[in-house]
């Protein structure tokens, strides 16, 4: 990688940080693990984001927007969105999110695999109006 600017660097690692953790699992992204895979030195990556938190943070940042993106673009080809595009993608990271922490902290790959096709279902029948909302209390 290239000397630069922060500012252009930023975007870089965290692509790296995304396809690194993609191959390699999320575990695995560490702040020495993603400098090498870019070829720069540690310092780099921390001082771009901070702490390996910080890391994290930017990449789910950016794969919000890309799938705020991917689901704004379904209302171009007539597929009407039943709940904002921001509404799905959060909840599609919150559940993805809580996939994951499973799969960290106790895998258990049938119950996964159900898991999963059960919240891709969800996820599609929000965006397309057919998942029953039920009234929760606010806090």
């Amino acid at each position: 990688m290239a000397h630069g600017p922060a500012a252009e660097r930023r975007p870089q690692l965290i692509k790296a940080a995304i396809t690194f953790m993609t191959r390699e699992e999320v575990a695995a992204g560490s702040t020495r693990a993603i400098a090498a895979e870019l070829g720069v030195a540690q310092a780099t990556v921390r001082y771009t984001f901070g702490t390996k938190e910080g890391l994290y943070r930017a990449v789910m940042e950016q794969l919000t927007q890309d799938l705020i993106a991917q689901v704004e673009a379904a209302e171009p080809t007539g597929q009407q969105l039943a709940q904002p595009a921001e509404t799905i993608a959060r909840f599609f990271l919150a559940g993805f999110d809580g996939l994951t922490m499973q799969r960290l902290s106790h895998p258990d790959e049938k119950a996964e695999h159900t898991c999963l096709q059960t919240f891709v279902s969800a996820v599609v029948a929000m965006a397309g109006g057919r998942l029953e909302l039920v009234s929760v209390a606010a806090s």
